[in-house]
């Protein structure tokens, strides 16, 4: 198996080496002029990789490939941001505000208000250039600008217009990397921006839990005009109730509860082995595996004052979870068995390097995934409706691509999930895919696969 990984310094002013997926081009880290850092990976190179199959790949198991086929899994997108989340938060506050402060910004913002982030990069652009412009003075006709309204404007508000365009603008570079690629997921637009990285996993996955739910409904609601009005009106009915009733055993006025929205989302933990007792190249594999994990979920300093942040993850399991956006909040990588000292080759450095190690019969794997938003009905419904596909979709499993290709006469060997042959005489796997690409199967009876074979490979249902 080839590298999964390279690391190395390419320049004598680097200050932090870029773990790089085998086959994608990158740059050095730069810290670069405008908001946030600029991107690292080029993404045309990042489309072209396969994932990190370890269902089909690693040696987690003794069982053959064959029996790997229905393992249940989970695939992990890795994602590095690009930028700051308060810039990000700001933003969403710009926009949710600047309709009810049109006024203050000037009204040729008006125009720009509804489109909002749906109106794209230019619409961005445009919106950033007129927030930007000196207020209109009402007096005059629409649009008229004097050099009056330009002077009534104070130094506090003119930077505060220009830190807004500035983002705007910033953030009109950056679009597309805010975007999901889903309907229902759209009100999920504009809280991070990243890049892929290449590195996706298909883990093996084994837990006990299926779902879990708790909410809370609390006395107090939002912090917001409308609950002190609210607060004021209950506290001049509770004082009523007490002068009416003050003769009364007790008194007690029920209040409507408000819905609380947490700010966490749900944990999801993924446990597997990886086993050292094959050969040496099994050894090499595991240890680049776990090696990638724990160095990009590192923090990196870039220089004394910023760092790179660790990565974050689109995490999917079929029918059991979806988390757009998540991290790993616990990891741990433990020995199993006994252990040795070892001599092996790894990709870091100019032409790789020697380094002597510890390893053990088998490591344990754990991971424990954290959600970045609360789950809600929109994560449910995108887990079982697949998103369109296009051009910026996760790349489809070598093996999974294989077997959704053309159908194999009579007398043709295909191969299955994990690569190795199957014989279409004796059985047929009808192949559907999910949002990544991994298959789901069904195993038919050879009773069926003859007829089928027999029918250009159409069975009865889809006759």
């Amino acid at each position: 198996m080839p590298n999964l990984w390279s690391l190395k310094l390419t320049s004598d002013t680097q200050t932090l080496p870029v773990l790089l997926r085998e086959g994608v081009k990158g740059t050095n880290i730069d810290i670069g002029t405008g908001l946030g850092a600029p991107e690292l990976y080029e993404s045309n190179s990042v489309k072209a990789i396969p994932p990190i199959n370890v269902i089909a790949d690693y040696q987690w198991t003794k069982s053959p490939q064959t029996a790997r086929e229905n393992t249940p899994y989970v695939t992990i997108t890795e994602k590095r941001l690009l930028m700051n989340s308060n810039v990000a938060n700001l933003a969403n506050s710009v926009f949710s505000t600047v309709g009810s402060v049109a006024g203050v910004f000037g009204d040729n913002v008006k125009s720009f208000v509804d489109k909002g982030i749906d109106g794209g990069a230019d619409n961005l652009r445009s919106l950033a250039t007129a927030i930007n412009a000196p207020t209109t003075n009402q007096g005059n006709a629409e649009g008229q600008i004097t050099e009056q309204a330009t002077e009534q404007e104070s130094g506090v508000l003119q930077a505060l217009k220009s830190a807004a365009s500035d983002i705007l603008n910033n953030l009109a570079d950056r679009y597309s990397s805010f975007q999901l690629n889903s309907q229902v997921l759209k009100p999920y637009d504009f809280l991070y921006s990243t890049e892929k990285t290449g590195f996706q996993y298909i883990l093996p996955y084994f837990g006990n839990e299926y779902n879990s739910s708790t909410i809370t409904f609390g006395a107090e609601g939002d912090s917001n005009i409308l609950a002190g009005l609210a607060g004021i009106a209950g506290g001049f009915a509770a004082g009523g109730a007490g002068i009416a009733g003050v003769i009364k055993p007790g008194v007690y006025i029920e209040k409507a509860k408000q819905f609380t929205m947490g700010d966490k989302g749900r944990t999801f933990n993924v446990k597997f082995p990886l086993l050292n007792t094959g050969t040496y190249e099994d050894i090499l594999s595991n240890w680049q595996l776990i090696f990638a994990l724990i160095y990009q979920n590192r923090p990196g300093r870039v220089t004394r004052s910023i760092i790179d942040m660790p990565v974050i993850y689109e995490v999917e399991s079929p029918g059991i979870i979806y988390m757009p956006f998540a991290y790993i909040n616990s990891l741990s990588i433990n020995f199993l068995g006994s252990r040795r000292l070892m001599d092996i080759t790894v990709p870091v450095g100019e032409g790789g390097t020697n380094i002597t190690t510890i390893i053990p019969d088998a490591y344990e794997v754990n991971i424990t995934l954290e959600g970045m938003n609360e789950e809600t009905r929109n994560f449910l419904y995108a887990n079982i409706v697949p998103a369109p596909v296009t051009v910026g979709s996760p790349p489809i499993p070598a093996a999974a691509n294989a077997a959704t290709s053309a159908r194999p006469g009579p007398e043709s060997t295909a191969v299955n999930a994990t690569g190795t042959p199957s014989n279409y005489n004796a059985t047929r796997n009808n192949v559907v895919t999910n949002r990544v690409g991994q298959p789901y199967r069904t195993t038919i009876s050879q009773t069926e696969a003859k007829a089928a074979a027999a029918n250009d490979w159409l069975l009865p249902k889809d006759r």
